[in-house]
């Protein structure tokens, strides 16, 4: 009977995951870590370089925020199962990796970034610890740097973090998390090394004395003598001197930590890592809740540095009276709940810092207006406070002397279009129907980018969603009802709010949404179950001229701005023998004897002149009307195709080809194929290309590199795809709506990628982007080189000239200048 009710149980479970799509954690955040060590590639690598990661999971949005110890080159990020297969690659460019200091500097580099609409396959993965991620540079191609995926709890609780190396070059590395009781001014440690070892049991390392220390300066401050459990090292310091404690805030501690089998291990205390900032909603709703609205709103935005010091980008809109003061507040009640209960209005105590210092005036005379400025000196609490979602902000005017508006620090998730995010946001009021007014309050940011996706992140404050947890967000043109079946282009769910906060990009918008946001004819609604027609609106607008091209933006061409239709048309048009071509249109030109392909560009005529394919005879014999030559036994039978008319006519060059010949096809904009001979099929008005034959690889076929000098593909190394049987999985779920199966690899909707394809056996190499299941690619076109040498960087799509090296004195070994 027991074997049957398991076997039941389990039948239950794969039945639910199928039909449901979603993990039992898609709507409460998931927290993950990662310790990235040379060692645990498949063939380590001698490296002191290390890496932590922090990964979140939320609604199906994994976010990642990864600290190193100056990892040179670094390239792309992978995710990769046990046996080595990739599921998911991300290119490492200069927008991800932010820059924490200048000049002397003591922090450490970090990578951020986001995977959005992760498949429900590959988050079961996560929570069954069986994803790894790997960073590759330009010297390990293959990964410098690997660490296993493993979940936690303990991340809203952790204050500061270390990373830890040792100058041992034998992959080794570690991480320490403290945890911080500010009123008892103790702290709570954790530590994790990763250290290959051979010949040392388990039982050995337990009873291995470990030494923890804090420096200052070179000088110990404290000490503690522990031992290892279960691969982690614990320990406390109490009753702190609050020297020692602002030094922790200040970033000035180091952490020493000295084993009896491996060289020690060190690393500087610095705060937590976040890659997003921390914002706050001002709002009337959060001093008077449950009262009639109160003009004003406000959006207060910090980002927190790794030597304790906070930047702040403080905005009041709206006011009717001068503000005074702008201050901290430290709120030790129930921080989430967004009740507003007088309970936890009590429970409030101000910091010490006002940050009226930088407040200035939108205009002269009026109320308005923008404080911004560096918080240099906060306190542990603080800190702890603001990683913790306990801190608030307050604004005091003339008339309200103790609070005007309020609003309560959240951190935001990090969005990778975050820097299009300028200006004051979208101010979100309440809607009044006459019925019912909602004293929430919120605020929005858009932006379009040059591909024409719709960015956008939501914030809310406590009490727009304390009024129904199921709240959307709608974009909308003005007058149109939401959902309307009667126009389905002029409304667009944005997303359900599950917390405060929403943030995301949107693919593709109807024309007539993309119209009115360039006219500022949009609406931007809240909408919650009890009150469908919205409890919070704004009129919003975005600049674009996207909807002048729809449907048929590519997400990739670059678009004019400023521009009418009639100019628009007429810059992609291209004039050529006083007639006009649109663009993407080949053709040949009107005189017979020239052997010139032409074609439109963007309103630029680009001629290439004929490619002849080689002939394998001698005195090869040239026909009057003909571009190429051929071999004197076909001369004969080709003069009487002309003669008789057998010919054929290639789209592709616009040209009448006779029975008999061979020539490369020509593929616009990319120019003559020579991996590729085409020829006419006799009798028929129809034309063959058959691709060179290509030896077969003892690779698989999914990671080839194709050599720009050969039309063949080679091995690039020995990284394997995602199974087939995952990707059918993946491709059928639903968070995958719109994904491109490309090269037998899937890109998500939305997702760009860089690719090396071949066309008809021509290698092509540029950029594409997954639009609605169909993927968009932009080649990249490359000059002719004139020089016998050549070499292509890795990440470049072209060769180029090898430089010549200069000639070095063999005496004394010096270079001749």
């Amino acid at each position: 009977m027991g074997d049957v009710v398991g076997d039941v149980l389990v039948v239950v479970v794969v039945v639910i995951v199928v039909i449901s799509n979603e993990p039992f954690w898609k709507h409460d955040k998931a927290e993950f870590t990662a310790l990235l060590v040379g060692s645990t590639i498949s063939k380590p690598v001698h490296t002191n370089n290390v890496a932590i990661a922090d990964i979140s999971v939320y609604d199906s949005t994994l976010y990642y925020s990864i600290r190193h110890t100056r990892l040179k080159q670094l390239e792309k990020l992978l995710f990769v199962l046990d046996q080595g297969n990739i599921i998911h690659q991300i290119h490492i460019t200069a927008p991800l990796q932010s820059k924490v200091c200048w000049g002397k500097c003591t922090s450490l580099p970090q990578v951020c970034g986001v995977w959005r609409k992760v498949p429900v396959l590959y988050q079961q993965y996560l929570w069954d610890k069986r994803v790894s991620i790997v960073l590759t540079t330009a010297l390990h191609p293959d990964g410098e740097v690997k660490g296993r995926v493993i979940t936690t709890n303990d991340k809203h609780k952790e204050t500061f973090t270390t990373v830890l190396w040792s100058q041992s070059m034998k992959g080794e590395g570690g991480r320490a998390n403290f945890f911080i009781d500010p009123i008892g001014y103790t702290i709570y440690y954790n530590i994790t090394l990763a250290r290959p070892f051979t010949g040392i049991n388990k039982l050995a390392l337990n009873q291995e004395r470990i030494t923890v220390s804090v420096l200052y300066n070179r000088k110990t401050i404290l000490m503690d003598w522990v031992y290892e459990a279960d691969g982690i090292i614990n320990g406390l310091w109490m009753k702190l001197k609050k020297r020692t404690l602002r030094q922790l805030t200040r970033g000035k501690l180091v952490i020493k930590v000295n084993t009896q089998t491996t060289k020690p291990f060190s690393g500087r205390i610095l705060p937590r890592i976040t890659c997003g900032a921390f914002q706050a909603v001002l709002s009337s709703s959060e001093v008077t809740p449950g009262k009639r609205f109160v003009p004003g709103i406000g959006t207060a935005i910090f980002h927190l540095r790794q030597n304790g010091k906070l930047d702040y980008k403080i905005g009041v809109n709206g006011m009717t009276r001068h503000v005074q003061h702008i201050s901290l507040e430290r709120g030790t009640g129930s921080s989430g709940s967004g009740s507003g209960t007088r309970t936890r209005h009590r429970k409030r105590k101000r910091s010490d810092r006002n940050l009226m210092k930088h407040f200035q005036l939108t205009h002269y005379d009026g109320f308005d207006g923008w404080a911004n400025g560096t918080y240099r000196k906060p306190k542990l609490k603080d800190i702890h406070l603001l990683l913790d979602e306990k801190l608030f902000i307050k604004v005091s005017t003339s008339r309200r002397r103790n609070s005007a508006l309020r609003g309560h620090i959240i951190e935001t998730p990090y969005h990778e279009r975050s820097h299009l995010f300028t200006g004051f946001p979208f101010v979100i009021r309440a809607r009044d129907n006459g019925i019912f007014k909602s004293s929430g309050a919120a605020y929005a940011w858009l932006a379009l980018d040059s591909g024409c996706q719709f960015h956008y992140q939501i914030l809310l404050d406590d009490m727009a969603i304390s009024q129904d947890h199921k709240a959307s967000a709608y974009l909308a043109k003005y007058g149109s009802h939401v959902n309307s079946p009667l126009n389905p282009g002029f409304t667009r769910m944005i997303g359900k709010f599950h917390s405060s906060i929403i943030s995301g990009s949107i693919t593709t918008l109807s024309e007539d949404l993309l119209k009115a946001l360039d006219v500022g004819n949009a609406t931007l609604r809240i909408l919650t179950g009890k009150h469908p027609m919205g409890i919070l609106e704004a009129s919003v607008s975005t600049p674009n001229n996207c909807w002048k091209l729809t449907p048929d933006v590519s997400g990739i061409d670059t678009f004019l701005v400023g521009v009418t239709d009639h100019d628009f048309q007429k810059r992609t048009q291209c004039q050529f023998e006083n007639r006009y071509y649109e663009d993407g249109e080949t053709w040949a030109p009107k005189d017979v004897n020239s052997c010139k392909t032409c074609g439109c560009e963007r309103g630029q005529v680009r001629c290439q002149w004929v490619l002849c394919p080689q002939l394998s005879c001698n005195n090869p014999v040239h026909i009057e009307g003909q571009c190429c030559p051929v071999c004197p036994a076909l001369e004969q039978r080709v003069r009487m195709s002309i003669k008789q008319n057998i010919t054929c006519f290639f789209e592709a060059d616009q040209r009448w080809h006779p029975a008999w010949t061979v020539w490369y096809p020509f593929l616009h904009p990319f120019g003559y194929s020579t991996c590729a001979l085409c020829s006419c099929l006799i009798g028929k008005n129809a034309w063959n290309c058959t691709p060179r034959t290509c030896p077969p690889l003892s690779c698989t076929a999914t990671v080839n590199k194709f050599n720009m000098s050969h039309c063949c593909p080679e091995c690039l190394n020995t990284n394997k795809p995602t199974d087939a049987s995952d990707t059918a999985l993946v491709l059928n779920d639903k968070n995958m709506d719109g994904a491109c199966n490309f090269q037998g690899k899937v890109y998500q909707n939305g997702t760009e990628w860089f690719s090396n394809v071949m066309l008809l056996g021509e290698p092509h190499c540029g950029t594409c982007i997954c639009m609605e299941g169909k993927p968009k690619c932009r080649w990249n076109k490359c000059p002719k080189l004139r020089c016998r040498a050549k070499v292509r960087n890795k990440n470049s799509c072209c060769y180029r000239c090898q430089r010549k090296r200069k000639k070095s004195d063999n005496k004394t070994g010096r270079r001749k200048h």
